[in-house]
């Protein structure tokens, strides 16, 4: 079990990881939008806050490149926890969900 123990720490850091960021990623780009009382929003909205998101995911990834070298954690075990995490919390606050009570609107003004 000893022997295993530097990889089940790994994961669980990287699960935890991964859900505080992909929670925060919810906070900060979708959450204003999903209580928004407006049934319109625009496609560019949208795109730009998917943008964002994929700019998150990509520094999230890249901070557990600070852990390569350590000796406490498995660097492997961490980077696969904290992708699966994103993953689900993409999943669990889905934007389709959000997207599919609001009507989109293209950039021109017409309707979607």
């Amino acid at each position: 079990m000893e022997k295993y123990s530097i990889y089940i720490i790994g994961a669980i850091c990287g699960i935890s990881y991964g859900a505080f960021v992909g929670f925060c990623k919810y906070v900060v780009l979708w959450m204003k939008l999903a209580k928004s009382s407006k049934k319109q929003v625009a496609s560019q909205s949208i795109t730009a806050r998917i943008f964002g998101g994929i700019i998150i995911n990509i520094v999230a990834l890249a901070a557990t490149l600070l852990f390569k070298n350590s000796e406490v954690l498995d660097f492997s075990a961490l980077a696969i926890g904290t992708a699966f995490s994103l993953s689900v919390t993409a999943r669990l606050f889905s934007v389709k969900n959000i997207i599919a009570e609001k009507q989109v609107i293209d950039d021109i003004g017409g309707k979607k």
